[in-house]
C-alpha cells in the first residue's frame, strides 16, 4: 500500500513501512534427511556407499525400483558403479562389466537410518 504525497512534490510515494514495523527476516532452513546405504563385499576390502532420501529409503525397503550411480573402493582405488534396486534386494554392477555384488538383501547394508528394521547402523 503505498500514497502520493501533495505539495510541490505531486509525484513523491511514500510506502507505508516504517521502521518500527520494519522486522527481521527469519529464514528456516529446511534440511533433507539422507540416509547413507554402504555395501561391502569381497574379502571385506571392497565398498560402495550411496545417499538416499528418507522417502526414497522407504520406497526401496517396500519394493520400488530405484538406479543411482556411484563409486567404489578397492585397495585404494576407486571405480565407477551402478546400484539397482529392486524387490528389497541390490546388485551392484561395475561401468566396465564387472559384478560387485549380487541380489545382496537390503538386510545386508550398513545404514545410516536409526529406524531401518533389519538393516545394521554404521
Amino acid at each position: 500500500m503505498f500514497s502520493v504525497s501533495g505539495g510541490s512534490h505531486c509525484n513523491t510515494f511514500r510506502f507505508g513501512i516504517g521502521k518500527a514495523s520494519v522486522k527481521p527476516l527469519k529464514i528456516e532452513v529446511m534440511t533433507r534427511t539422507r540416509i547413507e546405504l554402504t555395501a561391502v563385499w569381497g574379502n571385506e576390502d571392497a565398498q560402495s556407499s550411496v545417499l538416499v532420501s528418507r522417502r526414497r529409503w522407504t520406497a526401496i525397503q517396500r519394493g520400488a525400483e530405484f538406479t543411482v550411480d556411484a563409486s567404489s573402493s578397492y585397495e585404494g582405488k576407486r571405480y565407477k558403479v551402478v546400484w539397482r534396486f529392486a524387490n528389497g534386494q541390490v546388485s551392484i554392477d561395475g561401468v566396465d562389466g564387472m559384478e560387485c555384488v549380487v541380489g545382496l538383501p537390503l538386510s545386508e547394508l550398513v545404514s545410516t537410518d536409526p529406524s531401518a528394521m533389519g538393516i545394521s547402523e554404521a
